[in-house]
């Protein structure tokens, strides 16, 4: 709840996203860039790419923030 309304305005493409409404296929590209973050609760994620990989942009986990 606080993260949702921190963030604002939510676009249902770029995000961003909060759980539990994270794509898997997102964070599974997440995961390339925070491979650390395996086996953390996501709290939510930014994605920065074009087409929606999830290989780029900012991970909020319940232990640590990774971005790229």
């Amino acid at each position: 709840m606080f993260l949702r309304a921190a963030v604002g305005a939510v676009d249902a493409m770029a995000g961003p996203f909060i759980a539990p409404h994270i794509a898997p296929k997102r964070l599974q590209g997440a995961l390339t860039f925070a491979p650390q973050a395996q086996g953390e609760q996501p709290l939510a994620f930014v994605d920065d790419t074009v087409m929606g990989s999830g290989k780029s942009g900012v991970l909020i986990t319940d232990r640590a923030v990774y971005f790229s």
